[in-house]
């Protein structure tokens, strides 16, 4: 059976049954404007058994506790975000400047450039990276591009990674031949030496970043891929 929606002070009420304090003076403007199935997720270790259908708050259980685990979850994500932010921004350059140095400013669209690693379905892991650099800078309005498409020449690797998103940048540092260029730009961060290492350290931010672009609940979440290469479905891993 489909749920009904309910009103705001629908909710409020039903909160109240099942046995939490409202505390907080702005109750009805937080469901508002957060989103009651978004901050259900922190009731959950304030609530009986959830799990098993249990849905009643424990005794003393108030609306500031996991108002307070929701506030700082937003601080959180923000935290990630700037660091993220500086990381993602100095690996572009970085990476890009030893390739060109290289002398592989113009070749990051060529199968030749990347391992030919495939995925359990067989298909090539460059492939899809090189559709997808190619499509972003088809697709890209940005002026370091048009310059180029209008000069009807093909862009630099310094300009391409000023349009290519932090996932499709990461890919590129897991399977770019350019092995010195790769090793050069993760050693100046201070990532691993170890280059599948590093590759999976920038993969786990690549995801953590998305995570806290999109919002998402990262207290008391367990993480689908960590720096250590794993990842599946949810429940395996020890949560932040």
């Amino acid at each position: 059976m489909r749920k009904q929606a309910k009103s705001v002070p629908e909710m409020i009420e039903l909160l109240k049954q099942r046995g939490l304090t409202i505390d907080v003076p702005d109750m009805p403007g937080i469901l508002l404007d957060n989103n009651y199935y978004r901050l259900s997720a922190y009731f959950r270790p304030f609530q009986k058994d959830p799990a098993n259908g249990d849905n009643d708050f424990q005794f003393g259980a108030k609306a500031s506790d996991f108002l307070t685990s929701f506030m700082l979850d937003d601080q959180f994500r923000r935290l990630i975000l700037e660091g993220t932010s500086c990381l993602e921004l100095t690996l572009r350059a970085r990476l890009a400047y030893n390739l060109a140095l290289n002398g592989n400013a113009y070749n990051y669209d060529e199968p030749d450039s990347y391992r030919d690693i495939a995925y359990p379905n067989g298909t090539l892991k460059r492939d899809a990276l090189i559709s997808n650099i190619k499509g972003w800078v088809s697709r890209s309005h940005e002026v370091c591009i048009r310059h180029y498409r209008h000069q009807h020449e093909q862009p630099p690797v310094w300009a391409v990674v000023e349009v290519l998103p932090f996932d499709t940048l990461s890919k590129m540092l897991q399977l770019h031949t350019d092995v010195n260029a790769v090793d050069k730009a993760t050693r100046s961060l201070g990532l691993s030496s170890n280059r599948r290492r590093a590759s999976e350290i920038v993969h786990a931010m690549v995801y953590l970043r998305n995570l806290c672009s999109h919002h998402s609940r990262l207290w008391n979440r367990e993480m689908v891929i960590t720096p250590g290469g794993t990842q599946g479905h949810e429940g395996g891993v020890p949560g932040v």
